[in-house]
């Protein structure tokens, strides 16, 4: 077999265990590992190897198992202890479907999102009737692959046919519906209907759909349907009942949209209309100072935005205590910083600590009294009945924190996130707060078909236009295609550039000690080509070793460094050595010391599919260190063109012959490095400083 042809199957094999398969046997570890394999899969095949899967789980065992999961809360060691506890009864009990559904759910909270993903795709292979199973495979796939079409793909497999059994028609709606491609689980829905029109579990299983989705109009035509074939059970008796009441409420309180197809639209959109007819009444003076400031976000883990959010809190809290102003006004505090849960996922308050001790306020409106404690007095009550239409997110954080904002009194709401925007920003225009910031990362929702929900449809161009209300963007590509998607003017949509400062470039002993050890294997180099990645599809690391792969044809004294950590570390490396390249790469794994390695780098290069603003590009420029980037998102807002870096034209189809010859750029005008890294570096402290940031920041807060 060819090089090339086993790189090909090389890569084939990849694609399939990234879209549909679970973990192989070979990389399962046991117990509830959060950095490695399924512990799920592990569990099912110890219990498989002692020949228990024959078994039945009694009764008494999937309550014990139910009343398990019910005890978990978003507490993370209590969430683990509830695992390890499942995982003991799946391995008992490893043919046991319950079981292993409620495992894996607890997965979700404990794991990385990547080990949910592979549950779920196991799962799903375990159990080809289940539709949680399959459901969630899909959900899963859609929130950790790079591939847009990933989720529709894993469908294409499992159904590579319109189903005409009953069974599978029912599953095949469930999922369509789960993509919320509703036209094709609706004619599922009613092909299953034409196969059973007496049963009541026909009927049962499209109400349920259509009343999730809020199509309540249509799923009181089904009911009718159902109770004209007189096959209106005790269930469907309970369902007809709650949504009579619905369209009773709604042709009271939202007439129109009790005949929507969408109610939660439809009500989302009534309440936002009458939210700017009051602001717009009323005339908010401007101020002379910044603050009080309340932050909101979904958590403080490890990720851009956090990191963002983080420098920006406390910097203002830096303000406050040395008397410093910005754009010319005091800042005032104080400064409050409030997300969803601190524990509701594994590193969840990873950047708490650093805020606490500048002095910042953190709290949690998942542990807030619904209604202030009271929905008599609270500010939510004349639209509490409204908000049962909307969905969960959004009611939970209306609920639990229009009366909190109310009683802080803040000037300003900076809601970070297209997440939180979604599930918090009612709760700040019910408070009737003067200044409310949305801070958006990346493309927006209308870009990333799993992340789109349909009241962002809704939401974003009632509030574009909302009395007081501004969206703020941290590149000009993401202010630029929030404005196409919202049909405003770009300018309307200010950009604040991330601040960052320089990282520290001192490594550790043991850091420069793998340094000296690879360096001295190959025997001598004269140019290192880095990378700090997350290995994941989004980053492509399969293509950059393609690169690599390129530049040594043309360059053989080169050498490579990829720094970090993922679900496609163990596949790259055995890639590389696939490619022949393995002694030219050191992978360095899991880094603290990112600062010391960007140091090493002669060039820096990126190949993300999807990115915001990468701050990877700027602190590399930081470190003097030219870069070459796909066009991902704002990669091109971080350098200046020809001069600190070099953007590919296309991002799409990386063609590593093509990226080799930008990295030969760098390394002929290596001669050149002091100059270039002087102009880098003055380029970013200029652009991408802290103080600029802040700057920017508090002018959005302000004008």
């Amino acid at each position: 077999m060819t090089t090339g042809t086993q790189r090909g199957l090389f890569r084939r094999l990849l694609d399939g265990r990234l879209s549909h398969e679970p973990i192989a046997a070979d990389q399962r570890t046991a117990g509830s590992d959060t950095t490695g394999a399924d512990p799920l899969d592990a569990a099912v095949a110890r219990g498989l190897a002692t020949g228990l899967g024959a078994r039945d789980a009694p009764a008494d065992i999937l309550r014990k198992a139910e009343r398990l999961a019910r005890s978990a809360t978003d507490l993370s060691a209590e969430r683990s202890t509830v695992l390890e506890a499942l995982l003991a009864l799946v391995e008992d009990y490893p043919s046991a479907e319950r079981l292993q559904l409620l495992a894996g759910r607890q997965i979700e909270h404990v794991c990385l999102p990547e080990i949910a993903a592979a549950a779920w795709a196991a799962l799903a292979q375990r159990f080809p009737k289940s539709s949680e199973a399959l459901r969630m495979h899909l959900r899963w796939t859609g929130r950790t692959t790079a591939r847009v079409d990933a989720p529709r793909r894993v469908l294409a497999t499992r159904f590579p046919a319109f189903p005409t059994a009953y069974d599978e028609l029912i599953l095949y709606a469930r999922a369509y519906d789960e993509l919320k491609m509703f036209s094709e689980a609706d004619m599922a829905f009613e092909a299953a209907l034409r196969l059973k029109p007496n049963s009541e579990g026909s009927y049962l299983a499209y109400v349920r759909a259509l009343q999730a989705r809020g199509n309540i109009a249509r799923a009181a035509e089904v009911l009718g349907r159902a109770e004209a074939n007189d096959v209106l059970g005790e269930q469907l008796a309970r369902f007809k009942m709650t949504i009579d009441l619905d369209r009773h409420l709604l042709g009271t309180v939202s007439p129109s949209a009790a005949q929507s197809g969408r109610v939660a639209d439809s009500v989302l959109a009534d309440l936002l209309d009458r939210i700017a007819e009051r602001r717009a009444a009323v005339a908010h003076d401007e101020r002379s100072f910044v603050g009080p400031v309340f932050m909101l976000n979904g958590t403080l883990g490890p990720g851009g935005a956090e990191r963002q959010l983080m420098n920006t809190a406390i910097g203002l809290q830096e303000c406050i205590d040395q008397g410093r102003k910005l754009d010319g006004r005091d800042v005032i505090g104080p400064i409050v910083v409030c997300v969803r849960s601190l524990t509701m996922r594994r590193d969840a308050a990873f950047f708490k600590p650093a805020l606490t001790k500048a002095g910042v306020q953190v709290v949690e409106y998942s542990t807030f009294e619904a209604y202030g404690g009271s929905r008599r007095q609270s500010l939510v009550r004349d639209v509490a009945d409204l908000l049962h239409f909307l969905p969960h997110q959004m009611i939970e954080g209306t609920e639990r924190l229009t009366d909190i904002i109310a009683g802080q009194r803040p000037d300003v709401v900076h809601i970070w996130q297209d997440g939180t925007i979604f599930a918090t920003v009612l709760a700040a225009l019910l408070a009737d707060v003067p200044r409310i910031v949305l801070s958006v990362r990346t493309a927006p929702p209308i870009d990333r078909p799993t992340r789109m929900k349909p009241e962002y449809s809704v939401l974003y161009p009632r509030l574009v236009k909302m009395p007081g209300v501004v969206l703020s963007a941290n590149s000009h590509y993401a202010a630029q295609r929030y404005a196409e998607w919202l049909g405003v003017d770009p300018t309307r949509i200010p950009v604040v550039y991330n601040g960052l400062r320089p990282l520290p470039a001192k490594g550790d002993v043991a850091t420069k000690e793998v340094d000296r050890t690879f360096t001295a294997s190959l025997g001598g180099h004269d140019f290192t080509v880095g990378t700090v990645m997350r290995f994941d599809e989004n980053k492509r690391p399969y293509v950059w070793l393609d690169c690599a792969a390129a530049m040594l044809a043309k360059a053989p004294a080169t050498r490579f460094v990829m720094v970090g950590d993922g679900p496609l570390l163990k596949t790259a490396i055995e890639y590389a050595e696939l490619l022949g390249i393995r002694g030219r790469v050191l992978f360095t794994g899991h880094s603290d010391q990112v600062g010391y390695w960007l140091k090493q780098f002669d060039g820096f290069l990126l190949l993300s599919v999807f990115e915001g603003l990468p701050n990877v590009l700027i602190e590399s420029q930081f470190a003097g260190v030219p870069v070459v980037s796909t066009p991902a998102g704002g990669a091109a807002e971080t350098v200046i063109q020809g001069q600190t870096g070099l953007i590919l034209d296309n991002g799409e189809d990386v063609d590593p012959q093509l990226v080799a010859e930008k990295l030969l750029i760098l390394r002929s005008n290596h001669h050149q490095r002091p100059a270039v890294a002087a102009l880098a570096n003055d380029w970013v402290r200029r652009t991408f400083s802290v103080e600029q940031m802040l700057e920017s920041t508090a002018r959005v807060y302000l004008r």
